[in-house]
């Protein structure tokens, strides 16, 4: 977490395969019940309904949300983001 007078970030990330590419390019996640259209893989990618409500929730209380995949090794991060003013608003 990273927070001074403008800006609170907090970054969350996983060491496991990532967020499908698909899913990404499109900027898809955070919809309800999606899935990627790489079929290797579909079994093991649903990042449906439990995502898009947290997602929703955050966005609510004025929140920027993005998802991505590590730049330097493997796993997915997300970054919430807030302006330090609107915090004072929640």
């Amino acid at each position: 977490m990273k927070s001074n007078n403008s800006e609170t970030e907090i970054l969350i990330k996983d060491d496991g395969p990532g967020f499908p590419k698909d899913l990404i390019e499109k900027h898809r996640l955070g919809e309800p019940y999606i899935r990627t259209a790489d079929q290797k893989n579909i079994s093991k990618y649903g990042l449906g309904l439990g995502t898009f409500i947290g997602k929703t929730l955050l966005e609510k209380n004025y929140a920027n949300i993005v998802f991505k995949n590590s730049a330097d090794k493997e796993g997915a991060e997300v970054i919430i983001k807030w302006k330090s003013k609107s915090l004072k608003i929640i």
